[in-house]
């Protein structure tokens, strides 16, 4: 998958989450929370794409990255 790609899912999955959250009203937008709950999507997007295109030791490298 290429990274125009990832990036065009990504800001999918969010304008999804947000079409969501402004009917349930479900977290405060730009809030601590809110920008916890974008990140796990991005997360979980970029997880799927892994698995998708058989990149999983990629996305793991990238992901342990982060937490250090």
């Amino acid at each position: 998958m290429k990274v125009s790609e990832l990036e065009r899912a990504k800001r999918e999955a969010l304008v999804m989450f947000d079409e969501w959250n402004d009917v349930t009203g479900f977290v405060t937008p730009h809030t601590g929370y809110y920008d916890e709950l974008t990140s796990i999507i991005e997360d979980a997007v970029e997880c799927g794409a892994a698995y998708a295109t058989g990149n999983v030791a990629e996305f793991k490298k990238r992901m342990k990255e982060q937490k250090s």
